[in-house]
């Protein structure tokens, strides 16, 4: 008896060291794995944040002045503000009112940078080289990670 006892323990504990190993060595991300996750990020960044770019960078970079970057601040605030009731607005709507409401907009579309040169936050020479060197740093990036 004391013997079957002695094996089920020992057995016990050799199985639970086995999966506890097991799970120790599956929570570890691999180097593959972590350069495919981070090529996937890099390549959202900039749709996403496209018009959330550091415009300090291009007060640096001598593209915009100090005043407009402070104008175009103002102007990134209200945007979020509209894009927050916007999408709370999205989220009450029935299957059938959001669709008809994202095909009334795409026919809407509206590009960020007309919006600030519409405003006179920046001119429309500035938005370009602006546009330019966004679509250049991308470039770059994707290369990079290639």
């Amino acid at each position: 008896m004391s013997k079957l006892i002695t094996l089920t323990v020992t057995g016990g504990l050799l199985l639970s060291s086995v999966f506890n190993v097991f799970a120790v060595e599956t929570n570890n991300i691999s180097p593959v794995t972590l350069s495919v996750k981070t090529e996937a990020e890099s390549v959202k960044k900039p749709h996403r944040k496209f018009y959330r770019c550091d415009v300090e960078q291009w007060v640096e970079q001598g593209i915009i002045t100090k005043e407009q970057a402070e104008k175009w601040k103002e102007f990134n605030k209200k945007y979020e503000e509209q894009r927050k009731k916007e999408l709370e607005k999205i989220r009450k709507m029935t299957k059938e009112e959001r669709r008809v409401y994202f095909e009334k907009k795409k026919q809407q579309k509206k590009d960020y940078f007309d919006e600030l040169v519409k405003e006179k936050i920046i001119t429309q020479e500035q938005a370009d080289k602006i546009k330019e060197q966004i679509l250049q740093n991308h470039q770059n990036k994707e290369k990079e990670n290639r």
